[in-house]
């Protein structure tokens, strides 16, 4: 559904999932798209869902609990490449169960006034169970004097249901709606119907593509890097001190960062969006365009003939593709049944949350606040290993002086430099003077001057200084706590490519 309509958002309701239920909404969730899920909490059925394209920046509003109807609030903000937002809105996903109402109408009108002080665009969706459409239902009609007292617009007209009530609807403030359409949908997914809309915004770049920096790594960079390699024969000299080797390995990064940008410079490159999921094949293609096709003559003539042909072909579809996604995850088990972090991170991302914490730092914060708060919780554990050190030291406690000690590190050669590169994951730091997936492609000109700073490192006992630094991002423990306190923050370490591979051989 949201890769044949191209949809930037699909807010779903009942999703009857449990708090701790992920796997339905990790296999409705396309490449390049995330979620936010408020589950019932208690009980069956329930439960409001947001699937949304990550060119939105998507941040969750919290605290909003009702005793008569379920809600996710939003922000949704779409940023232009200037980093300007062309739309920022509130978007709510409601579901009111069946039952009594006069709550629901004392709750929504609070949650409604709230909402319109604090916000000027609000685009509220859900499943209401409210008779929209009958002009004799009482609480349709309360539901109405309320909407209109507010001076917000509901947007649906016709059926929204296969029993022909409006139940579904669209509540917007401050936004104009276009080409709102309501589709009737298979029996075999939901007794509800689809109802799209579009969202008009005045900027015209929102429907260009979008780009990023980054470089063009070709095959051919390989060898053009090689050849503009200038002559590094001061990276084969032993460095007699730390010093030496310290700048040796920053002249090596520098050599090769200027080489790169020189065959492989930094632009703006065009984002290839990629929709289908692994699992689709020919047949799964095939069924689809069959079903569509079916679905047209359906909506064309009217007939139930292909109302009914369209229905079986959905189930055929979804049949297919269910089998094809089974056989997909299936054969990655069975290829990678020696290698137990790609089963468990497989396993992972099938079952455990998948929704992205939020990552907006507050703006009262800047580098140097995450900076200073890390260091002096470093040197606070330093200190408290220093006073139990001291402590243990005054105690009439005999240790034993073991009999072996590690007095030296033993060199390596080529060959296993190469082996402990080449079987690593090629994760590349900002910090790195080229990619690590190119770096496996330049060892036969590169291994000689690595060979010797890695085996001088090992001499010395020193590590290099670039090969210290990381780059630390601040990342929020759970997407529950508070984003205001530093202390809920833990640093990421991101180290250099090279830096991971002196710490393998060390540790070989």
């Amino acid at each position: 559904m949201i890769t044949d309509n191209s949809f930037d958002v699909l807010c779903l309701n009942e999703t009857w999932l449990k708090p701790n239920d992920y796997i339905g909404l990790n296999g409705s969730t396309p490449p390049n798209y995330y979620y936010k899920h408020e589950p019932h909490q208690s009980g069956r059925g329930g439960g409001v869902a947001t699937i949304y394209s990550d060119i939105l920046k998507v941040t969750q509003k919290t605290g909003y609990r009702f005793n008569s109807f379920e809600i996710l609030l939003l922000n949704v903000t779409l940023p232009d490449m200037q980093k300007k937002s062309l739309l920022s809105l509130v978007l709510a996903t409601v579901y009111r169960p069946p039952g009594p109402y006069t709550d629901f109408l004392k709750e929504f009108a609070e949650f409604l006034s709230e909402l319109l002080v604090n916000f000027d665009k609000v685009l509220i969706v859900g499943d209401f169970n409210i008779h929209a459409d009958n002009t004799n239902d009482a609480l349709g009609l309360a539901f109405t004097d309320l909407i209109n007292s507010f001076g917000v617009k509901q947007n649906v007209t016709g059926p929204t249901h296969r029993f022909n009530h409006t139940l579904d609807l669209i509540i917007s403030h401050g936004i104009d709606l276009t080409d709102i359409d309501i589709v009737p949908q298979s029996d075999y997914v939901t007794d509800h119907f689809l109802v799209s809309c579009m969202l008009r915004i005045t900027d015209i770049n929102y429907m260009a593509p979008r780009y990023r920096l980054g470089r063009t790594i070709v095959p051919g960079t390989k060898d053009r890097f090689t050849n503009n390699l200038p002559d590094s024969s001061q990276l084969l000299c032993v460095p007699l001190n730390t010093q030496d080797l310290d700048k040796m390995t920053s002249n090596m990064g520098t050599i090769f960062s200027n080489t790169l940008e020189a065959v492989a410079p930094i632009k703006l490159k065009k984002v290839r969006e990629k929709r289908s999921a692994p699992w689709c094949n020919s047949n799964t293609h095939s069924l689809k365009k069959e079903t569509r096709n079916l679905e047209r003559k359906w909506r064309k003539t009217n007939l139930e003939v292909f109302r009914i042909a369209w229905k079986n072909g959905m189930s055929r579809y979804r049949q297919a593709l269910k089998a094809a996604r089974a056989e997909h995850i299936r054969k990655l088990i069975e290829n990678n049944q020696n290698n137990p972090r790609f089963l468990f991170s497989t396993v992972a991302r099938l079952t455990n949350n998948q929704m992205p914490p939020d990552l907006n730092i507050p703006l009262q914060f800047n580098s140097n606040d995450f900076m200073n708060f890390f260091t002096d919780k470093i040197d606070n554990i330093r200190n408290t290993i220093t006073n139990v050190d001291y402590t243990a030291s005054n105690m009439s406690t005999s240790f034993v002086t073991p009999k072996e000690k590690l007095q030296y590190f033993t060199a390596i050669g080529q060959e296993e430099l190469n082996k402990l590169i080449t079987v690593s994951k090629p994760t590349t730091c900002l910090l790195d003077p080229v990619p690590s997936k190119l770096l496996k492609e330049l060892l036969p000109v590169a291994e000689e001057p690595l060979l010797n700073i890695i085996n001088s490192s090992l001499s010395l006992g020193h590590v290099p200084k670039p090969f210290k630094l990381a780059v630390i991002k601040p990342l929020i423990k759970k997407p529950q706590l508070d984003s205001s306190e530093l202390a809920n923050y833990r640093p990421i370490s991101n180290l250099p490519f090279m830096s991971k591979i002196l710490e393998k051989v060390v540790s070989a």
